[in-house]
C-alpha cells in the first residue's frame, strides 16, 4: 500500500481548458504542476487541498488521492481495502458513498469492486453507508492497480453561492474566469459584456479584480472529513484572510463548528 500526507492532488478542469487551469496553479504557487488530460495534477497538503478550492477559480473539483495497491481479484480487494487507514481520512460518524471504475483489468466489475469496498469501509470505521452521502470515495482500477480518492468539493465549484437562479444555459463561472485568463485579464482592465445574460463574465471580472477568495460547496466540507483535513482548512482559511483576500465572515463559513449560509447578492435588476 502506498500513503502519504503529501497528496497528489487532481483539479478537474472543463475539456479544452485545462492549459489556463494549469497555469493559474503555477501562477498560485502550487507544487509540480502538470497538465494531463481531463486537469491538473499538483502535490500538497490538506492546507493546499483547502487552499485549491478557495482560489482556483478555473478548477470543477478538487480530488485528493489518498492511496494506491496492486489487486487481481475481488478476494484480494477486499482484505487490502480492511487494511487500508481510513480512519485518518474519514469520521465513524459521517455517511459515505463509494463509486468505482475498472479499465484493463481482472478486476472487471466496477459494482461488485464497489460493494466490497463499500462493506470493508464500513465493517473496520464504522461509517454508514448511504446512496445521498456527501463524503464521495472513488475508486479507479487500472492495469490491476487500485486508486483511492476523496472528493474534496461536493458540489461543482462553478456553484459560487451568490446566483439564487440561472437561466437553462448559463455560461459556468469557471469557463467565464478561464476565459478571461486566457485573454489576458488581470483584474486591471475594463470588460464589457454587450450579452451578459446573468451577468457572469462580469462578476468573475469584478471577483477577480478584488482578489476575492471562492466560498462555495467546499468549504461546508471540511466538518465531514476527518480532524486533521479540519485544522489545515481552518489553518488555510485564517492564512486567506491575513492576505485579505477572504473576509472574516467568509473564513468563519470555512472554519468548522461555525459554517455559515451564504448571503446571496442582489439580483439585478432591469
Amino acid at each position: 500500500m502506498k500513503k502519504d500526507t503529501d497528496f497528489e492532488i487532481f483539479l478537474i478542469a472543463t475539456p479544452g481548458l485545462e492549459a489556463p487551469l494549469c497555469a493559474e496553479a503555477q501562477f498560485n504557487g502550487f507544487a509540480q504542476v502538470k497538465t494531463i488530460p481531463g486537469g491538473v495534477i499538483c502535490r500538497g497538503s490538506w492546507s493546499e487541498v483547502w487552499r485549491a478550492n478557495l482560489t482556483l477559480r478555473g478548477a470543477n473539483k478538487v480530488l485528493v488521492r489518498l492511496g494506491s495497491f496492486p489487486a487481481v481479484h475481488l478476494a484480494q480487494l477486499d482484505k487490502r481495502a480492511r487494511k487500508f487507514p481510513w480512519g485518518e481520512f474519514l469520521r465513524s460518524d459521517v455517511p459515505f458513498k463509494v463509486e468505482a471504475t475498472s479499465r484493463k483489468s481482472r478486476i472487471y466489475h466496477a459494482g461488485a469492486a464497489r460493494q466490497r469496498v463499500e462493506q470493508a469501509i464500513s465493517e473496520t470505521l464504522g461509517a454508514p453507508i448511504s446512496s445521498d452521502a456527501d463524503v464521495r470515495i472513488l475508486l479507479r482500477i487500472e492495469k490491476d492497480i487500485c486508486t483511492f480518492s476523496v472528493d474534496s468539493s461536493g458540489e461543482l465549484l462553478h456553484k459560487r453561492g451568490h446566483k439564487e437562479a440561472i437561466a437553462k444555459a448559463p455560461m459556468r463561472e469557471t469557463m467565464a474566469a478561464m476565459f478571461l485568463r486566457d485573454c489576458g485579464f488581470s483584474g486591471n482592465e475594463p470588460v464589457l459584456d454587450p450579452m451578459c445574460g446573468s451577468g457572469t463574465f462580469v462578476i468573475e471580472a469584478a471577483e477577480i479584480a478584488l482578489g476575492c477568495a471562492l466560498v462555495g460547496p467546499a468549504v461546508l466540507r471540511l466538518k465531514t472529513l476527518r480532524a486533521s483535513t479540519l485544522t489545515a482548512g481552518k489553518t488555510c482559511a485564517a492564512s486567506l484572510r491575513s492576505l485579505n483576500v477572504l473576509s472574516p465572515s467568509a473564513a468563519q463559513t470555512a472554519t468548522p463548528g461555525q459554517s455559515k449560509p451564504q448571503q446571496p447578492m442582489p439580483r439585478e435588476r432591469g
